[in-house]
């Protein structure tokens, strides 16, 4: 069975732009491997959006083989207490990663992810380099 994974934001604006690691990384997942937050879907989204207001297509284009895990109560809960665990270290990670990383923990799966240093901050969070 293939590992569990919730890709990052970082990974796949990577592989968007052609970065050759990233690209082969997503190369070698399976169908139910392209999972990501709905978190990520904003920060691409956002990026897009300031190329050109028009992107809607593109963004469609650019996520219709993943699947989006919604941010959820439970999802919530998650990142708020892992913002009460980690203390004054919270302000090295941006609210968005602490709503990836508790996505991540929620649904079991590994995050994919090259800001490794930021996301070990999260306790139990099970991460992997895509970079490496």
């Amino acid at each position: 069975m293939p590992e569990r994974y919730l890709l990052d934001t970082d990974l796949l604006i990577a592989a968007f732009r052609n970065n050759r690691k990233a690209v082969s990384f997503m190369a070698g997942l399976t169908g139910d491997q392209f999972v990501c937050s709905t978190v990520t879907y904003i920060e691409v989204a956002a990026g897009e959006f300031r190329r050109d207001p028009r992107r809607d297509q593109t963004l469609r284009d650019m996520f219709q083989v993943f699947t989006l895990v919604a941010l959820s109560e439970e999802i919530a809960k998650r990142a708020g207490r892992e913002v009460a665990r980690i203390g004054a270290a919270v302000e090295k990670l941006r609210s968005g990663d602490l709503a990836i990383g508790a996505t991540a923990l929620v649904e079991r799966r590994t995050l994919v992810t090259r800001n490794v240093k930021h996301f070990a901050l999260i306790p139990g969070l099970k991460i992997k380099d895509w970079s490496a």
